[in-house]
């Protein structure tokens, strides 16, 4: 599968296949087109496994920034809108139902879609330096996708801090909520990224997706169920008032003004 100019495919020799998003002037923002290549890889990968199996899949972003999380400069398209929430919603739901483990590097940044792409892997590991956030409320919008995963990994009280509040975390504070695997210092960053794929590749490959599979079942998670009614209502507020002025304050770089 050859790598396309928004998402760079790499398979390493040890049974592990890098997805790295590229766009890196835009801090790796999930445009539509971004979106709709990665959709499309996760939904092909019975293509690659056959010319060249793989256990363990890895999401990075190009540049030493992760994702600044969906694109706002196509906030003024309805169509992209609607296109947009219903491509992260299908990629939220192929990364839990990959046999494959996953593994996302989070460097620089992550908010919004972006930190919920990164948190919807199986083991997440963080630079320390790093920050996530969900600044949603602050754009007139509500983080409703990354719900579903935000709540399979954390408690209220957490969830509320981040998403009410928009206040951005450290690694070390995100590890201590459970959100990510563990926050690692810069100059230890890669070399504690091999230990992890290396440990990984080690399980069968079996073992592991009924593994995956299992942790869902007995917790009860109905990813698609929930991946669903949580669109309804990313829809239902990307279409309102409050979000259109979110989007221009945002590109125009300024406040806004909530009594729209």
């Amino acid at each position: 599968m050859p790598s396309s100019s928004l998402i760079k495919v790499i398979q390493d020799d040890d049974w592990t296949l890098r997805l790295i998003l590229n766009r890196p002037e835009k801090k790796n923002a999930l445009n539509l087109s971004l979106l709709q290549e990665l959709s499309h890889i996760l939904e092909t990968l019975d293509e690659l496994r056959k010319k060249r199996p793989f256990r363990l899949l890895v999401l990075e972003g190009e540049g030493g920034f992760f994702s600044s999380g969906l694109d706002l400069s196509e906030s003024e398209n309805e169509e992209v809108i609607q296109t947009s929430g219903k491509l992260l919603a299908k990629i939220f739901e192929s990364l839990a139902h990959l046999p494959e483990v996953t593994l996302s590097l989070i460097q620089g940044g992550a908010l919004g879609g972006g930190a919920g792409l990164a948190l919807a892997a199986d083991l997440c590991l963080m630079e320390e330096g790093a920050f996530l956030g969900f600044p949603e409320v602050r754009r007139g919008l509500i983080a409703a996708l990354v719900l579903t995963v935000l709540t399979r990994l954390t408690k209220e009280r957490s969830v509320k801090r981040l998403l009410l509040t928009g206040i951005p975390v450290t690694a070390s504070q995100a590890e201590a909520m459970g959100l990510i695997t563990e926050s690692i210092h810069k100059e230890r960053f890669q070399e504690r990224v091999a230990f992890f794929c290396r440990e990984i590749i080690k399980g069968g490959p079996l073992a592991l997706a009924k593994t995956k599979e299992a942790i869902y079942r007995l917790n009860h998670v109905e990813v698609k169920a929930d991946l669903q009614e949580a669109l309804t209502l990313h829809e239902e507020v990307r279409h309102l008032p409050e979000a259109k002025e979110g989007a221009r304050a945002f590109m125009e770089k300024r406040r806004p003004y909530w009594d729209v």
